[in-house]
This record gives C-alpha cells, sequence and structure tokens, in this order.
C-alpha cells in the first residue's frame, strides 16, 4: 500500500503566516506517521501561481511575473524547512510539467462535452478567485468586484447525483470520497443538494496562466488549475508510471490511498468539483486511461489571534502573525508541539504569544526537558555513563501498553493529535512523578542496585516517549533518542507491542557526545 499525501497549494502573493503552517504541519505528521509505520509515502506541496494576485503583486514590484514566482518560491520553501515539512516534492503551478498535463486533462473534458462558452456577470472575490452568488464573502468583505466577460463553462451541474453517490458511504463499496471531519461533510451534502450549478474555468488572456488549447485568447480558470496539481505533480501527462505508482487508475482502488489536507474554506472545490471534473475526464473518448477518484479530504481549521479579548482571523491580509518569528526564538519543535497540542486539528484554534510562552515553560522545558536531563545526568554521574545488562523488572511495562498503543494509533491516524500529544505527555508526567518518588539519586548512595533498576526503567520510558514523538517533534525525538547508544533495538512502532513495551533486553549507554563539559545540555531553553 503507498499513501499520498498533499497540502492545498498557497498563493504566493505573501509569505506563509501561522495558519497557513497548521495545515502542513498536520499533514506532517501523517506523512511521518505512515513513513514510521513502514509504508511508500509520497508527501506533495507547492505554490498557486496562475493567478490574479500573483500578478496584480508582481505589477507593484515592477518585475516579470515568473521572476516574481520563482524568487517567492525559495521563500516558501525556507519556511517549510524550517518547520521540517517533509515534503518529497514541492510543484509550482507555472512549471511545464504541470502546464502539460493541465491542458491534457482539460481537452479530455472538452471531448466529452462537458465545456461550453457563454457571456457572463457576476460577482467577483479577488480573495477567493471565485464568484460568489450572492455578492457576499465573508472571508474577503473588501475583495468583491463586479466582472463581466465571455468565459468558459464546466457544466458542474452534470454531476450532482455522481457528487452525492460519491461521498455517501455505502457498505462493501470502496469508491468512495471520506470527508472529515463530519462537519465538513454535512456543509458539502447540503451544499450538493441544495444548488451545484455550473461553473466558469476561464478568464481573459492576459499573458500570464496555461492558454485553453483551443483558444489562445482564454487561460484556464485558478480552480480548473489548481486542483490539477494533484496529478500532475506525480506525473499526469509527463510520466504515467508515476502517475500509476500514486495515484493509479480506476479498476484498482485499493492499491494506493490519497489524503487532502486543506483549509475548511475550500471544501467544495476538493470535495465536488475535483471528482466532478475527473468524472467528467473519465467519460471522455480521448483520455488516456479511466484514473480514479480522490479517497480522502481532510478540511481543518482556522487559527485566530486573540487580542484584547477579540479574536481576529490569522490571514495575510488581516491578522499577519510569521511562524519564522516563532521559530526563531523557540525553535521549530516548539512550534510544532504548541500548534498542535493546544489547537485541534479538527475545529479552529487560538494563538496568543504569552499562552505560546507559557506552554513552552511548562511543557517543554520543564517537564520533557527536564526529564530528560535529569535521567541523564543520573547516568551519567552514578553509572559512568552505563547501564550494565539485567533482566528489566515490571516497572518498565507500566509506561505504554498495549491499549495506549491502540489509543494512540487511532488518534494519530484519525488526525486528533492534540490527544495523541496529551496520551505522550501522561507518559512524560508518569515518568516525572515516578522519578519524585523513587528519588533515584538517594538511592545511588543508600541502594545501588535499586538506583539501577529505576534508571533503566527510566531511560526505557524515554525511549517509548521519543518514538511515539517522531511524528511530532522529529528534532526532540531524535534527540532524546541518541542521548543514550541502545545495544541491539528495532526502531519500528510495531516492535514495542511485540517486546511489551521494553524499549531494550542487553544494555545501554549516555552517548557522550551530546554532553558539553560533563553535562546534558538542555533540550528546551529557557529564554
Amino acid at each position: 500500500m503507498t499513501k499520498f499525501i498533499t497540502t492545498a497549494i498557497d498563493y504566493p502573493n505573501a509569505l506563509p503566516h501561522i495558519g497557513t503552517a497548521f495545515e502542513k504541519i498536520g499533514a506532517d505528521v501523517a506523512a511521518r506517521y505512515w513513513r514510521y509505520k513502514g509504508e511508500q509515502v509520497y508527501f506533495l506541496g507547492g505554490n498557486d501561481e496562475n493567478t490574479v494576485k500573483v500578478v496584480k503583486k508582481a505589477n507593484e514590484l515592477g518585475v516579470p511575473v515568473q521572476q516574481y514566482v520563482d524568487d517567492l518560491v525559495k521563500s516558501f520553501k525556507e519556511v517549510w524547512k524550517r518547520l521540517n515539512i517533509s515534503y518529497d516534492d514541492f510543484i509550482q503551478t507555472s512549471e511545464e510539467r504541470h502546464r502539460i498535463g493541465v491542458q491534457q486533462f482539460i481537452s479530455a473534458v472538452n471531448d466529452a462535452g462537458f465545456i461550453y462558452k457563454k457571456p457572463f456577470k457576476g460577482f467577483y472575490c479577488e480573495g477567493c478567485e471565485e464568484y460568489k452568488t450572492d455578492g457576499i464573502c465573508q472571508n474577503h468583505p473588501k475583495q468583491i468586484v463586479q466582472k463581466e466577460e465571455e468565459n468558459y463553462f464546466f457544466k458542474l451541474s452534470a454531476f450532482k447525483q455522481f457528487v452525492l453517490d460519491l461521498i455517501y458511504p455505502k457498505p462493501f463499496i470502496t469508491v468512495f470520497l471520506d470527508i472529515q471531519p463530519e462537519s465538513r461533510y454535512n456543509e458539502i451534502k447540503n451544499f450538493v443538494e441544495n444548488d451545484l450549478q455550473d461553473i466558469s474555468i476561464s478568464r481573459k488572456n492576459q499573458g500570464w496562466g496555461i492558454p485553453i488549447p483551443w483558444d489562445n485568447d482564454q487561460v484556464i480558470y485558478v480552480w480548473f488549475d489548481a486542483l490539477l496539481n494533484y496529478l500532475t505533480g506525480v506525473g499526469f501527462g509527463t510520466d504515467w508510471d508515476k502517475f500509476d505508482k500514486w495515484w493509479g487508475a480506476f479498476y484498482f482502488p485499493t492499491e494506493s490511498s490519497t489524503v487532502h489536507f486543506i483549509g475548511k474554506d475550500i471544501t467544495r472545490f476538493h470535495c465536488v468539483l475535483f471528482p466532478a471534473m475527473i468524472k467528467a475526464y473519465n467519460e471522455s473518448p480521448s483520455a488516456r486511461k479511466k484514473i480514479r477518484f480522490p479517497q480522502s479530504v481532510f478540511a481543518h481549521g482556522f487559527i485566530y489571534q486573540r487580542e484584547n479579548n477579540t479574536l481576529n482571523k490569522v490571514s495575510k491580509s488581516g491578522t499577519y502573525v510569521s511562524p519564522v518569528d516563532l521559530i526563531d526564538k523557540y525553535g521549530s519543535d516548539a512550534y510544532r508541539y504548541y500548534f498542535l497540542s493546544k489547537c485541534s486539528f479538527h475545529e479552529d484554534g487560538e494563538y496568543n504569544l504569552k499562552h505560546f510562552d507559557e506552554v513552552y515553560k511548562a511543557d517543554l522545558a520543564n517537564e520533557l526537558g527536564n526529564l530528560v536531563g535529569r535521567v541523564v545526568s543520573l547516568v551519567n554521574k552514578n553509572y559512568d555513563g552505563k547501564l550494565p545488562t539485567r533482566p528489566i523488572d515490571s516497572d518498565a511495562r507500566i509506561w505504554f501498553g498495549p491499549e495506549a498503543l491502540a489509543q494512540y494509533t487511532h488518534f494519530i491516524e484519525s488526525y486528533r493529535y492534540k490527544e495523541c500529544l496529551e496520551l505522550i505527555w501522561n507518559i512524560v508526567k508518569s515518568c516525572n512523578k515516578y522519578v519524585e518518588v523513587k528519588k533515584p539519586w538517594e538511592l545511588a548512595n543508600n541502594d545501588p542496585e535499586a538506583c539501577f533498576s529505576v534508571l533503566r526503567n527510566l531511560v526505557s520510558g524515554l525511549r517509548i516517549i521519543s518514538s511515539l514523538l517522531i511524528p511530532f517533534l522529529p528534532e526532540t525525538a531524535d534527540k532524546i533518542y541518541n542521548s543514550f547508544q541502545f545495544i541491539s533495538t528495532n526502531g519500528s512502532l510495531t516492535s514495542f507491542a511485540e517486546n511489551n513495551l521494553t524499549g531494550f533486553e542487553r544494555g545501554v549507554s549516555v552517548n557522550k557526545a551530546f554532553l558539553v563539559d560533563g553535562k546534558y545540555p538542555p533540550l528546551f531553553p529557557k529564554h
């Protein structure tokens, strides 16, 4: 089984904010988890460059549009690198591979008879790059303009029953689109049942964008263009072997699985327009092959910042908070921990700097950081950094049993990251309580054998903590694990269950390369 994981592609008219980054770190957890479980994973991100916003911004700066997007994509990639987003590929929609695939796709849909041209007049939101039937946009109330033009339209209304059938789960039927969380599913169902109209898919060619293959006076409208990055990013139109591996043909839906992580404001495009587009393509006589429909869409909430008892949505044009500023001060893992543990990925989240700093000190510096530092220091001081080989006593099995493993698996596979981190932090708290109760610093003088057992148990707990943290805090997990040199260990999550979660059996020593002047440096320095 292969896993194809994507995030929404972003408009490069401004640098990412903490709301944009919320999606990326959530998707990255899933990608890292499935890799850790041994699955083949392809994780795709990108920038949505064929937009009016980008042209306006480039014109404001007085630079060619291609130069502007190429320069800005470097900044985007640097932000994602700073956050340890483990993309396998990053697509720009101005790339040739994307143009080739999009033009092949739209030509096939046109051959199937689902595209027509007509004059159109309506209210257009420049923020969403979308026509609004009621002339209102909650997210961009000041960016509504009235436009009148002749466009090509996609016969979306023809696919109403198809979409309803696709999103409704049925027993023994594997071809359906899973929409999470449930509230998003209900929104999509109501939207399709009440009002599914044909959609404009082109605009006048002003020198930027992908031209309609049979009419160079028009370029392809941003959503019909942008959604296809999920196909072109894995080879549609340019590398069919790669495409077959990661996306797959219609007749083999179980060979691979896909999940699209997106913001809740663009759910309709991914859950209605995109599958309808693929259905239209599959019915075309010129389609290369029938391709599979998307399988899973997860629509996360927004991030809000509280200022003077008022919640404001974080955005590029409104309340802007840079992830880089927080990373510079606290580090990428502290950033990831805060937004994954204090904001539900299923709902809207709330951020403020004071709370961020409090969480950093309490959860990371005091609870986790101090625990690791104390255990390493005690082992190094009392046993010269080496714990000899002995059978593990029953206390070592208290940290993480099979029931907790089942909970961990359920939470992380349903993207309930907040609950998953709470589960891990229960182990951290248990280990800290164990230290306070057992007082190994006293046992070192009074009962060295008991001290040895206590420290062995604590090191076992740290190994389990580090393994469970791999998808969430990759740098921290690596530092904790590599603070010790384990003899004969298996780094897979499955091995914990098979070995009663004991962690190691043949001895362990402190990795003195991690020590500075004989001391363990703090994982999370206090500012």
